[in-house]
Protein backbone atom coordinates (compact mmCIF):
# COMPACT_ATOMS: atom_id res chain seq x y z
CA UNK A 1 0.00 0.00 0.00
CA UNK A 2 1.15 3.43 -1.30
CA UNK A 3 1.85 5.62 1.79
CA UNK A 4 -0.64 8.40 1.81
CA UNK A 5 0.46 11.84 1.12
CA UNK A 6 -0.46 14.31 4.28
CA UNK A 7 -2.77 15.91 4.18
CA UNK A 8 -3.38 20.33 4.83
CA UNK A 9 -6.16 21.92 5.81
CA UNK A 10 -5.84 25.61 4.56
CA UNK A 11 -8.76 28.12 5.17
CA UNK A 12 -9.94 29.58 1.95
CA UNK A 13 -9.24 32.92 2.44
CA UNK A 14 -5.31 31.30 2.66
CA UNK A 15 -5.44 30.44 -0.51
CA UNK A 16 -4.65 34.05 -1.82
CA UNK A 17 -1.10 33.66 0.00
CA UNK A 18 0.12 30.37 -1.60
CA UNK A 19 -1.80 31.48 -5.19
CA UNK A 20 -0.76 34.99 -5.81
CA UNK A 21 -1.05 36.81 -9.43
CA UNK A 22 -0.11 40.04 -10.41
CA UNK A 23 2.49 42.06 -12.14
CA UNK A 24 6.35 41.36 -12.36
CA UNK A 25 6.94 44.88 -10.28
CA UNK A 26 4.79 44.03 -7.78
CA UNK A 27 5.92 40.00 -7.62
CA UNK A 28 7.09 39.86 -3.65
CA UNK A 29 10.56 38.81 -2.79
CA UNK A 30 10.72 34.65 -3.04
CA UNK A 31 12.18 34.70 0.70
CA UNK A 32 9.06 37.05 1.85
CA UNK A 33 7.17 34.09 0.60
CA UNK A 34 5.73 30.63 2.17
CA UNK A 35 7.94 28.08 0.13
CA UNK A 36 5.81 26.56 -2.42
CA UNK A 37 3.61 29.81 -2.86
CA UNK A 38 2.63 29.86 -6.72
CA UNK A 39 2.86 33.68 -8.89
CA UNK A 40 1.18 34.47 -11.84
CA UNK A 41 3.11 36.90 -13.48
CA UNK A 42 0.25 38.84 -15.57
CA UNK A 43 2.31 40.73 -17.70
CA UNK A 44 4.55 38.57 -19.07
CA UNK A 45 1.41 36.03 -20.35
CA UNK A 46 0.77 34.26 -17.07
CA UNK A 47 3.86 33.12 -16.73
CA UNK A 48 3.42 30.78 -13.62
CA UNK A 49 6.89 30.55 -10.92
CA UNK A 50 7.28 29.11 -7.86
CA UNK A 51 8.67 30.16 -4.65
CA UNK A 52 11.22 27.71 -3.06
CA UNK A 53 12.06 29.95 -0.32
CA UNK A 54 15.43 31.60 -2.23
CA UNK A 55 14.14 32.22 -5.31
CA UNK A 56 11.26 32.08 -8.00
CA UNK A 57 11.48 29.35 -10.35
CA UNK A 58 9.20 28.47 -13.69
CA UNK A 59 6.31 26.14 -12.56
CA UNK A 60 4.64 24.74 -15.31
CA UNK A 61 4.07 21.21 -14.85
CA UNK A 62 1.04 21.04 -17.87
CA UNK A 63 3.63 22.38 -20.41
CA UNK A 64 4.26 25.65 -22.08
CA UNK A 65 4.76 28.80 -20.46
CA UNK A 66 2.32 29.25 -17.73
CA UNK A 67 -1.22 27.80 -19.32
CA UNK A 68 0.57 27.95 -22.99
CA UNK A 69 -0.57 25.15 -25.56
CA UNK A 70 1.72 21.58 -25.44
CA UNK A 71 4.08 21.15 -27.97
CA UNK A 72 2.19 19.14 -29.87
CA UNK A 73 -0.05 21.86 -30.82
CA UNK A 74 2.00 22.32 -34.01
CA UNK A 75 0.84 19.03 -35.14
CA UNK A 76 -2.68 20.60 -35.64
CA UNK A 77 -1.41 23.95 -37.81
CA UNK A 78 -2.31 23.40 -41.56
CA UNK A 79 0.95 21.09 -42.76
CA UNK A 80 1.18 19.38 -39.59
CA UNK A 81 0.86 15.47 -38.94
CA UNK A 82 -2.73 15.66 -37.37
CA UNK A 83 -3.91 19.28 -39.24
CA UNK A 84 -7.30 20.53 -37.93
CA UNK A 85 -9.89 20.31 -41.13
CA UNK A 86 -12.77 22.84 -42.18
CA UNK A 87 -11.27 25.40 -40.00
CA UNK A 88 -10.44 28.81 -41.07
CA UNK A 89 -6.90 30.68 -40.45
CA UNK A 90 -6.31 34.25 -39.72
CA UNK A 91 -2.73 34.05 -40.42
CA UNK A 92 -2.61 31.52 -43.19
CA UNK A 93 -4.35 31.03 -46.45
CA UNK A 94 -7.63 29.14 -46.65
CA UNK A 95 -9.45 27.38 -49.57
CA UNK A 96 -13.47 26.86 -49.37
CA UNK A 97 -14.99 24.60 -51.36
CA UNK A 98 -18.45 25.56 -50.32
CA UNK A 99 -20.41 28.57 -50.20
CA UNK A 100 -19.84 31.23 -47.32
CA UNK A 101 -22.15 33.51 -45.87
CA UNK A 102 -21.12 36.84 -44.04
CA UNK A 103 -23.56 38.50 -42.10
CA UNK A 104 -22.37 41.41 -41.38
CA UNK A 105 -19.86 43.82 -43.29
CA UNK A 106 -16.80 42.42 -45.30
CA UNK A 107 -13.54 44.59 -45.21
CA UNK A 108 -10.58 43.06 -46.89
CA UNK A 109 -7.60 45.25 -45.54
CA UNK A 110 -5.19 43.37 -48.03
CA UNK A 111 -5.10 42.77 -51.94
CA UNK A 112 -7.48 40.47 -53.81
CA UNK A 113 -4.78 38.56 -55.88
CA UNK A 114 -5.74 36.04 -58.90
CA UNK A 115 -5.59 32.34 -58.22
CA UNK A 116 -2.40 30.96 -58.97
CA UNK A 117 -2.73 27.67 -61.17
CA UNK A 118 -2.16 25.36 -58.28
CA UNK A 119 -5.02 27.10 -56.77
CA UNK A 120 -6.78 27.00 -60.06
CA UNK A 121 -6.41 22.94 -60.24
CA UNK A 122 -7.71 22.58 -56.80
CA UNK A 123 -11.22 24.17 -57.82
CA UNK A 124 -11.16 23.50 -61.34
CA UNK A 125 -10.54 27.35 -62.26
CA UNK A 126 -9.83 27.92 -66.17
CA UNK A 127 -6.90 29.42 -66.93
CA UNK A 128 -5.54 32.26 -69.11
CA UNK A 129 -7.25 35.77 -66.71
CA UNK A 130 -4.64 38.15 -67.96
CA UNK A 131 -2.10 39.81 -65.21
CA UNK A 132 -3.19 41.92 -62.87
CA UNK A 133 -6.71 40.90 -63.00
CA UNK A 134 -9.30 40.31 -60.00
CA UNK A 135 -10.82 36.92 -60.62
CA UNK A 136 -14.48 35.78 -58.99
CA UNK A 137 -14.82 31.72 -60.29
CA UNK A 138 -18.03 29.59 -60.23
CA UNK A 139 -18.11 26.30 -62.15
CA UNK A 140 -22.17 26.40 -62.19
CA UNK A 141 -24.78 27.70 -65.07
CA UNK A 142 -25.69 31.05 -63.27
CA UNK A 143 -22.39 32.71 -62.16
CA UNK A 144 -20.81 35.97 -61.37
CA UNK A 145 -21.09 38.32 -59.20
CA UNK A 146 -24.49 39.50 -57.39
CA UNK A 147 -25.13 42.90 -55.93
CA UNK A 148 -27.84 42.53 -53.52
CA UNK A 149 -29.73 45.88 -52.89
CA UNK A 150 -32.99 45.69 -50.31
CA UNK A 151 -33.20 49.64 -50.08
CA UNK A 152 -36.91 50.61 -51.15
CA UNK A 153 -35.80 54.41 -52.11
CA UNK A 154 -32.96 53.79 -53.79
CA UNK A 155 -30.69 52.20 -56.33
CA UNK A 156 -27.92 50.10 -56.33
CA UNK A 157 -24.65 51.17 -57.62
CA UNK A 158 -21.54 49.93 -59.01
CA UNK A 159 -18.52 52.41 -59.02
CA UNK A 160 -15.22 52.49 -60.12
CA UNK A 161 -13.73 55.25 -58.60
CA UNK A 162 -12.21 56.62 -54.98
CA UNK A 163 -15.41 57.74 -53.12
CA UNK A 164 -13.39 60.08 -50.49
CA UNK A 165 -11.82 62.08 -53.70
CA UNK A 166 -14.41 61.73 -55.81
CA UNK A 167 -12.49 60.78 -58.77
CA UNK A 168 -14.01 58.25 -60.99
CA UNK A 169 -11.96 55.96 -63.88
CA UNK A 170 -13.65 54.18 -66.45
CA UNK A 171 -14.66 50.48 -66.10
CA UNK A 172 -14.17 47.69 -68.53
CA UNK A 173 -16.55 44.82 -69.52
CA UNK A 174 -14.77 42.38 -71.17
CA UNK A 175 -17.40 39.96 -72.34
CA UNK A 176 -19.00 37.94 -75.56
CA UNK A 177 -21.91 40.61 -75.21
CA UNK A 178 -23.33 42.87 -72.70
CA UNK A 179 -27.00 42.41 -71.63
CA UNK A 180 -29.11 44.67 -69.59
CA UNK A 181 -31.91 42.74 -67.71
CA UNK A 182 -34.82 44.08 -65.93
CA UNK A 183 -37.29 42.26 -63.49
CA UNK A 184 -36.88 39.42 -61.42
CA UNK A 185 -34.77 36.83 -62.37
CA UNK A 186 -35.19 34.06 -63.46
CA UNK A 187 -39.15 33.86 -63.77
CA UNK A 188 -39.82 37.45 -64.86
CA UNK A 189 -36.51 38.51 -66.38
CA UNK A 190 -36.39 40.32 -69.26
CA UNK A 191 -33.54 41.58 -71.36
CA UNK A 192 -33.94 45.09 -72.15
CA UNK A 193 -30.44 46.04 -73.95
CA UNK A 194 -27.98 44.38 -75.84
CA UNK A 195 -24.31 45.88 -76.84
CA UNK A 196 -23.31 42.98 -79.22
CA UNK A 197 -19.90 41.76 -80.05
CA UNK A 198 -19.26 43.90 -83.33
CA UNK A 199 -20.50 47.01 -81.44
CA UNK A 200 -23.82 47.54 -82.27
CA UNK A 201 -26.97 47.81 -79.25
CA UNK A 202 -30.43 46.64 -79.44
CA UNK A 203 -33.58 48.01 -77.16
CA UNK A 204 -36.17 45.58 -76.84
CA UNK A 205 -36.71 41.90 -76.08
CA UNK A 206 -36.79 38.66 -77.23
CA UNK A 207 -36.01 37.76 -80.93
CA UNK A 208 -35.20 41.85 -81.18
CA UNK A 209 -31.60 41.47 -79.98
CA UNK A 210 -31.21 38.22 -82.59
CA UNK A 211 -29.45 40.73 -85.28
CA UNK A 212 -26.31 43.04 -84.14
CA UNK A 213 -27.13 45.93 -86.41
CA UNK A 214 -22.91 46.97 -86.59
CA UNK A 215 -20.22 49.01 -85.25
CA UNK A 216 -22.36 52.23 -83.57
CA UNK A 217 -25.41 51.52 -84.74
CA UNK A 218 -28.54 51.35 -82.42
CA UNK A 219 -32.00 49.07 -83.05
CA UNK A 220 -34.97 49.71 -81.34
CA UNK A 221 -38.40 49.76 -81.34
CA UNK A 222 -38.68 53.69 -81.60
CA UNK A 223 -35.71 53.60 -84.38
CA UNK A 224 -37.48 50.99 -86.29
CA UNK A 225 -40.51 49.76 -87.11
CA UNK A 226 -42.67 52.53 -85.36
CA UNK A 227 -42.90 56.28 -86.62
CA UNK A 228 -40.50 58.78 -84.99
CA UNK A 229 -41.98 61.71 -82.54
CA UNK A 230 -41.20 64.81 -84.37
CA UNK A 231 -40.24 66.75 -81.22
CA UNK A 232 -37.20 64.53 -81.06
CA UNK A 233 -35.57 66.31 -83.88
CA UNK A 234 -33.98 68.91 -82.33
CA UNK A 235 -30.80 69.31 -84.94
CA UNK A 236 -29.90 67.97 -88.30
CA UNK A 237 -31.47 68.45 -91.60
CA UNK A 238 -34.69 65.79 -92.69
CA UNK A 239 -34.30 64.91 -96.40
CA UNK A 240 -36.60 66.04 -98.89
CA UNK A 241 -37.62 62.11 -99.54
CA UNK A 242 -39.04 61.84 -96.19
CA UNK A 243 -40.95 65.17 -96.42
CA UNK A 244 -45.16 65.11 -97.03
CA UNK A 245 -45.97 65.89 -100.33
CA UNK A 246 -47.53 68.45 -98.82
CA UNK A 247 -44.79 70.07 -98.43
CA UNK A 248 -43.91 72.47 -101.26
CA UNK A 249 -40.27 72.56 -101.93
CA UNK A 250 -38.06 75.72 -103.12
CA UNK A 251 -37.89 77.60 -105.59
CA UNK A 252 -41.89 77.31 -105.93
CA UNK A 253 -42.92 78.92 -109.25
CA UNK A 254 -45.53 81.39 -109.68
CA UNK A 255 -47.54 79.23 -111.16
CA UNK A 256 -47.74 76.97 -108.23
CA UNK A 257 -48.64 80.43 -105.60
CA UNK A 258 -52.19 80.08 -104.66
CA UNK A 259 -53.76 83.06 -106.33
CA UNK A 260 -54.99 84.89 -103.82
CA UNK A 261 -51.35 85.41 -102.35
CA UNK A 262 -50.95 88.80 -104.09
CA UNK A 263 -53.67 89.96 -102.13
CA UNK A 264 -51.91 89.54 -98.80
CA UNK A 265 -48.71 91.25 -99.71
CA UNK A 266 -47.92 94.95 -99.10
CA UNK A 267 -50.12 97.15 -101.72
CA UNK A 268 -53.10 94.37 -101.84
CA UNK A 269 -55.83 94.33 -101.34
CA UNK A 270 -56.44 92.33 -98.42
CA UNK A 271 -52.70 92.77 -97.24
CA UNK A 272 -51.50 91.37 -93.83
CA UNK A 273 -52.03 93.67 -90.56
CA UNK A 274 -50.98 93.44 -87.27
CA UNK A 275 -47.92 90.53 -87.83
CA UNK A 276 -46.40 88.89 -84.79
CA UNK A 277 -42.98 90.69 -84.69
CA UNK A 278 -41.86 86.83 -83.45
CA UNK A 279 -42.49 85.71 -86.79
CA UNK A 280 -39.05 87.76 -88.45
CA UNK A 281 -35.98 85.95 -88.13
CA UNK A 282 -34.11 87.24 -90.59
CA UNK A 283 -33.41 90.63 -92.36
CA UNK A 284 -33.45 93.88 -91.14
CA UNK A 285 -36.34 96.41 -90.40
CA UNK A 286 -35.88 99.76 -91.67
CA UNK A 287 -35.91 102.62 -89.33
CA UNK A 288 -39.34 104.00 -90.58
CA UNK A 289 -41.23 101.07 -89.36
CA UNK A 290 -40.03 101.16 -85.94
CA UNK A 291 -42.02 103.07 -82.77
CA UNK A 292 -41.22 106.78 -82.28
CA UNK A 293 -40.20 105.24 -78.70
CA UNK A 294 -37.19 103.84 -80.15
CA UNK A 295 -34.04 105.51 -79.54
CA UNK A 296 -31.80 105.70 -83.02
CA UNK A 297 -28.27 106.44 -82.79
CA UNK A 298 -27.64 108.95 -86.09
CA UNK A 299 -30.38 111.07 -84.98
CA UNK A 300 -30.86 113.14 -81.88
CA UNK A 301 -33.48 111.71 -79.23
CA UNK A 302 -35.88 113.30 -76.78
CA UNK A 303 -36.58 111.21 -73.39
CA UNK A 304 -40.04 111.96 -71.77
CA UNK A 305 -39.31 110.06 -69.01
CA UNK A 306 -36.56 109.22 -66.88
CA UNK A 307 -34.06 107.48 -67.53
CA UNK A 308 -31.81 104.75 -65.97
CA UNK A 309 -28.62 103.42 -66.25
CA UNK A 310 -28.31 100.24 -63.71
CA UNK A 311 -25.43 97.94 -63.28
CA UNK A 312 -23.88 95.58 -60.17
CA UNK A 313 -20.76 97.03 -60.54
CA UNK A 314 -20.48 100.54 -61.68
CA UNK A 315 -22.65 102.16 -64.03
CA UNK A 316 -20.95 104.80 -66.21
CA UNK A 317 -22.37 106.88 -69.07
CA UNK A 318 -19.28 108.01 -71.42
CA UNK A 319 -18.98 110.94 -74.13
CA UNK A 320 -16.54 110.56 -77.18
CA UNK A 321 -15.34 113.21 -79.12
CA UNK A 322 -14.49 111.26 -82.33
CA UNK A 323 -12.03 113.54 -83.66
CA UNK A 324 -10.14 114.26 -81.12
CA UNK A 325 -6.14 112.96 -80.62
CA UNK A 326 -5.68 108.96 -79.32
CA UNK A 327 -6.45 109.06 -75.55
CA UNK A 328 -7.65 112.53 -75.58
CA UNK A 329 -11.31 111.49 -76.61
CA UNK A 330 -13.30 110.37 -73.57
CA UNK A 331 -14.93 111.56 -70.78
CA UNK A 332 -17.20 109.30 -68.67
CA UNK A 333 -19.81 109.36 -65.86
CA UNK A 334 -19.39 107.18 -63.77
CA UNK A 335 -21.13 106.37 -60.15
CA UNK A 336 -18.54 104.58 -57.47
CA UNK A 337 -19.94 103.52 -54.28
CA UNK A 338 -21.47 106.67 -53.05
CA UNK A 339 -19.84 109.10 -55.03
CA UNK A 340 -20.48 110.28 -58.36
CA UNK A 341 -17.41 111.24 -60.91
CA UNK A 342 -16.69 113.15 -63.87
CA UNK A 343 -13.77 112.32 -65.10
CA UNK A 344 -11.35 112.22 -67.94
CA UNK A 345 -10.10 108.77 -68.91
CA UNK A 346 -7.99 107.00 -72.29
CA UNK A 347 -8.94 104.28 -74.82
CA UNK A 348 -8.50 101.87 -72.50
CA UNK A 349 -11.12 103.74 -70.17
CA UNK A 350 -8.28 104.04 -67.62
CA UNK A 351 -8.51 107.73 -65.64
CA UNK A 352 -6.10 109.72 -67.71
CA UNK A 353 -5.77 113.14 -64.95
CA UNK A 354 -7.78 114.12 -62.39
CA UNK A 355 -11.46 114.30 -61.93
CA UNK A 356 -14.41 115.90 -59.90
CA UNK A 357 -16.49 114.27 -57.44
CA UNK A 358 -19.40 114.50 -55.50
CA UNK A 359 -21.24 112.64 -52.34
CA UNK A 360 -24.23 111.55 -51.36
CA UNK A 361 -24.22 114.62 -48.78
CA UNK A 362 -23.51 117.45 -51.03
CA UNK A 363 -19.83 117.81 -50.36
CA UNK A 364 -17.39 118.57 -54.25
CA UNK A 365 -14.12 117.28 -54.57
CA UNK A 366 -12.02 118.58 -57.42
CA UNK A 367 -8.67 117.64 -57.72
CA UNK A 368 -7.06 120.21 -59.47
CA UNK A 369 -7.72 123.73 -59.28
CA UNK A 370 -11.11 125.73 -59.48
CA UNK A 371 -12.36 128.59 -61.57
CA UNK A 372 -15.10 130.79 -61.43
CA UNK A 373 -16.31 134.01 -63.07
CA UNK A 374 -14.68 133.44 -66.37
CA UNK A 375 -11.15 134.75 -64.53
CA UNK A 376 -8.20 133.96 -65.27
CA UNK A 377 -6.40 132.93 -61.60
CA UNK A 378 -7.98 129.98 -59.96
CA UNK A 379 -9.91 130.48 -56.39
CA UNK A 380 -6.98 130.89 -53.49
CA UNK A 381 -4.09 131.46 -56.14
CA UNK A 382 -2.55 134.55 -55.49
CA UNK A 383 -1.53 137.14 -58.23
CA UNK A 384 1.41 139.31 -56.97
CA UNK A 385 0.82 143.25 -58.19
CA UNK A 386 3.16 146.55 -57.56
CA UNK A 387 0.78 149.29 -56.54
CA UNK A 388 1.33 152.47 -56.21
CA UNK A 389 1.85 154.54 -52.85
CA UNK A 390 1.60 157.98 -52.25
CA UNK A 391 1.20 160.13 -49.07
CA UNK A 392 -1.45 163.10 -48.85
CA UNK A 393 1.39 165.28 -46.83
CA UNK A 394 5.66 164.64 -46.40
CA UNK A 395 7.12 162.17 -48.58
CA UNK A 396 7.51 158.44 -48.61
CA UNK A 397 10.47 156.55 -50.70
CA UNK A 398 12.90 153.87 -50.74
CA UNK A 399 12.22 150.32 -49.07
CA UNK A 400 10.56 147.43 -50.29
CA UNK A 401 7.05 147.24 -51.59
CA UNK A 402 5.12 143.54 -52.39
CA UNK A 403 1.65 143.29 -52.90
CA UNK A 404 -0.59 140.20 -53.63
CA UNK A 405 -4.17 139.18 -54.45
CA UNK A 406 -6.90 136.25 -54.69
CA UNK A 407 -10.33 136.67 -55.61
CA UNK A 408 -12.99 134.35 -54.14
CA UNK A 409 -16.49 135.18 -55.23
CA UNK A 410 -16.92 139.11 -54.96
CA UNK A 411 -14.35 139.46 -52.63
CA UNK A 412 -10.92 140.24 -52.85
CA UNK A 413 -8.00 139.60 -50.72
CA UNK A 414 -5.18 141.79 -50.63
CA UNK A 415 -1.84 141.03 -48.69
CA UNK A 416 0.60 144.03 -48.60
CA UNK A 417 4.36 144.17 -46.76
CA UNK A 418 6.14 147.37 -47.45
CA UNK A 419 9.95 147.33 -45.53
CA UNK A 420 12.40 149.98 -45.03
CA UNK A 421 10.55 152.71 -46.63
CA UNK A 422 11.95 156.15 -45.81
CA UNK A 423 8.75 159.03 -44.43
CA UNK A 424 9.45 162.19 -44.27
CA UNK A 425 6.79 165.37 -43.07
CA UNK A 426 4.06 162.63 -42.28
CA UNK A 427 2.61 163.49 -39.18
CA UNK A 428 -0.93 162.91 -39.21
CA UNK A 429 -1.01 162.26 -43.16
CA UNK A 430 -2.72 159.44 -44.96
CA UNK A 431 -0.80 156.27 -46.78
CA UNK A 432 -2.61 155.44 -50.25
CA UNK A 433 -1.92 152.15 -51.59
CA UNK A 434 -3.70 151.45 -54.85
CA UNK A 435 -6.09 148.39 -55.50
CA UNK A 436 -5.23 145.49 -58.40
CA UNK A 437 -6.19 147.26 -61.87
CA UNK A 438 -8.81 143.67 -62.55
CA UNK A 439 -10.57 144.94 -59.29
CA UNK A 440 -11.36 148.60 -60.56
CA UNK A 441 -12.85 149.88 -57.54
CA UNK A 442 -14.12 149.47 -54.34
CA UNK A 443 -17.60 147.73 -54.75
CA UNK A 444 -20.86 148.60 -52.12
CA UNK A 445 -20.22 149.95 -49.09
CA UNK A 446 -16.94 151.08 -47.59
CA UNK A 447 -14.33 148.39 -45.83
CA UNK A 448 -12.14 148.79 -42.85
CA UNK A 449 -9.95 147.06 -41.04
CA UNK A 450 -6.61 147.36 -39.20
CA UNK A 451 -2.82 146.85 -40.56
CA UNK A 452 0.75 146.75 -38.18
CA UNK A 453 3.48 149.36 -38.68
CA UNK A 454 6.43 149.81 -36.90
CA UNK A 455 8.86 153.01 -37.23
CA UNK A 456 11.68 154.30 -34.62
CA UNK A 457 11.43 150.84 -33.08
CA UNK A 458 7.65 150.70 -32.17
CA UNK A 459 5.41 148.95 -33.04
CA UNK A 460 1.37 150.51 -33.67
CA UNK A 461 -1.71 149.79 -35.69
CA UNK A 462 -3.09 151.60 -38.32
CA UNK A 463 -6.65 152.13 -39.60
CA UNK A 464 -6.91 150.67 -43.80
CA UNK A 465 -9.97 151.92 -45.23
CA UNK A 466 -11.54 152.29 -48.60
CA UNK A 467 -14.76 153.74 -50.00
CA UNK A 468 -17.40 152.70 -52.25
CA UNK A 469 -15.66 153.65 -55.72
CA UNK A 470 -12.35 154.27 -54.76
CA UNK A 471 -9.49 152.96 -56.61
CA UNK A 472 -7.38 152.83 -53.29
CA UNK A 473 -6.97 151.71 -49.85
CA UNK A 474 -6.22 154.46 -47.62
CA UNK A 475 -3.96 154.21 -43.89
CA UNK A 476 -4.39 156.06 -41.40
CA UNK A 477 -2.24 156.32 -38.07
CA UNK A 478 -3.85 158.89 -36.56
CA UNK A 479 -3.12 162.45 -35.01
CA UNK A 480 0.76 161.71 -34.85
CA UNK A 481 1.30 159.68 -38.57
CA UNK A 482 3.59 157.94 -39.45
CA UNK A 483 6.44 161.14 -38.82
CA UNK A 484 9.58 160.99 -39.79
CA UNK A 485 11.46 157.76 -39.83
CA UNK A 486 13.69 155.60 -41.90
CA UNK A 487 12.50 152.42 -41.11
CA UNK A 488 9.01 152.37 -41.69
CA UNK A 489 7.68 148.27 -41.94
CA UNK A 490 3.72 148.11 -42.72
CA UNK A 491 2.17 144.58 -42.98
CA UNK A 492 -1.27 143.36 -43.10
CA UNK A 493 -4.59 142.03 -45.22
CA UNK A 494 -7.91 143.80 -46.54
CA UNK A 495 -10.71 142.18 -47.59
CA UNK A 496 -12.49 144.10 -50.66
CA UNK A 497 -15.63 144.26 -51.97
CA UNK A 498 -15.95 143.96 -55.31
CA UNK A 499 -19.17 144.89 -57.66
Amino acid sequence: MTTPTPTIFLPYHALDEVIQRGLRADQPAAAEVVPGTLYSVTDESNRLERSDGAAWALYAPTGGAGGAPDPHHATHEPGGSDALVDVAWTDAPNIFAADQTVDGDLFVTGTVNPLTDAQRDQINALTGEEGGARTLMSSSFVSGLSLRHDEAVARGRIACGNYDTQTYQPLAFEVEALEVHTGISPASRVEHVRVHPLGGVTVGEGAEHDTDPGLGMIKARGLDGTPLNATQLLSGTVPDARLSANVQLKPIAAADLPAHAARHQPGGTDALTALDAGTITTGTLADARLSGNVALENVANTFTDIQRLASASFPRLKFTKTDQAVDQKDFELINVGATLYLQAVNEAGTVASGSVALDRVGNLFVSNAVYERSRSAAIGQWTAYTPSIAGTAGSLSGGTRAASYTEVGKTVLVNLEFTAMTVSGMTGAIITVTIPQVIGVVGGSRVATTLAYHRAGVWATAVAYGLSGDSHISIYAGTTGFGDATDLYLWGQIAIPIA
